[in-house]
């Protein structure tokens, strides 16, 4: 191709993998799935992740006042949206662990 346009309008992938290297590509996908993705306590483990940010959400959404200030202060602000927003941009901000102790501290 001779141009950024050409490339957008090519019929066929401009670039592919050796069937070697993709043969080894799906292996390590086939790999990666039945020991990570798909593993056992990897799975419990995004269930209670699951319910520690659903809880999270829910009891800043009650009270707004458990966050820090500055974004209890922005969520008091806004509609409904904007607050949910706020929360959710709280809780993405977490570590695990942070998270895990603000829910242990919220629940308790």
């Amino acid at each position: 191709p001779d141009s950024i346009d050409a490339v957008r309008n090519a019929s066929e992938p401009l670039v592919i993998m050796s069937d070697e290297v993709f043969a080894q590509h799906l292996s390590l996908k086939k790999f990666l799935n039945r020991h990570l993705y798909m593993h056992e306590q990897k799975l419990e483990m995004t269930a209670k992740v699951q319910v520690i940010v659903k809880e999270l959400f829910a009891a800043y959404t009650d009270d707004v006042r458990q966050m820090p200030d500055d974004y209890a202060g922005a969520a008091e602000r806004l509609d409904e949206e904007g607050r949910a927003r706020v929360i959710a941009d709280y809780i993405a901000g977490m570590t695990d662990r942070y998270a895990i102790a603000a829910h242990e501290a919220i629940v308790a």
